[in-house]
């Protein structure tokens, strides 16, 4: 990645590419939700050093132009993901055994899309994802998480949400589901949450899918949003 590009993103860890054409559709800014959206219907304001920010990208129908990284100690797993995104017509995809692999091929590719193992040799998935989002200077602070993991336990997944991942996927995981999942992380961009212990998306709703793949939600019955900010229930979205 040219250096330029490194510096120019830095003062704003989810800048927008503003190219006609570009990829990677991102909000214009990354700014603070308007006062209107700080509020919810009983008129509560966010807690105190709690901020609201843009999801850091826009909603998208087409996915096949979306950069993956894939971050898994084991090859087959690897492959498996591999293969399922390429079902889908996403070609654009790296691999990493570990953390640290992950982090050389961030220093030179831009990624819309991580998904990763928990348990792997070295820092774990929920280490490094906290590490990510905690860092103000981190390019990819805003970059959706989806993590893919043998471990269904309370514990595992709590420390994975807490963590700031977007989706959390079990091992073996059934193809639909994970497409689901990624077509979800897509097509409705949660809140980027700002708040004192916990940095990344927005954890307060709950997602189903339609049967022709759009969503609704716990509070709906039709392909209407999510009111902005507090207004979402709060309601874990793991399957």
């Amino acid at each position: 990645m040219p250096s330029s590009v490194i510096a120019s993103d830095m003062a704003n860890p989810c800048a927008p590419d503003d190219e006609k054409g570009a990829k990677r559709g991102i909000s214009s800014d990354f700014k603070i939700a308007a006062e209107d959206d700080k509020r919810c219907a009983a008129g509560k304001e966010l807690p105190e050093g709690v901020e609201i920010l843009d999801p850091g990208y826009d909603a998208q129908e087409d996915l096949s132009n979306l950069r993956v990284l894939i971050v898994d100690d084991n090859r087959f797993h690897r492959s498996l993901i591999r293969n399922a995104l390429m079902s889908q017509g996403i070609h654009n995809h790296w691999e990493a055994e570990d953390t640290k692999a992950a982090e050389r091929v961030m220093v030179d590719q831009h990624v819309d899309l991580i998904m990763m193992d928990n348990n792997m040799p070295g820092e774990k998935g929920s280490a490094f994802t906290r590490r990510i989002r905690m860092d103000e200077a981190s390019v990819n602070r805003c970059t959706p998480i989806i993590m893919i993991s043998a471990y269904g336990d309370e514990q595992v997944i709590n420390a994975a949400r807490n963590s700031g991942v977007h989706e959390y996927v079990l091992k073996p995981f059934n193809v639909t589901t994970l497409l689901k999942r990624l077509q979800v992380t897509f097509k409705t961009p949660r809140d980027f949450v700002i708040a004192p212990g916990y940095v990344g998306p927005d954890r307060r709703w709950k997602q189903k899918l339609n049967s022709d793949g759009t969503v609704k939600t716990n509070t709906d019955t039709g392909h209407s949003s999510l009111p902005p900010g507090l207004c979402k229930p709060e309601v874990l979205v793991f399957d």
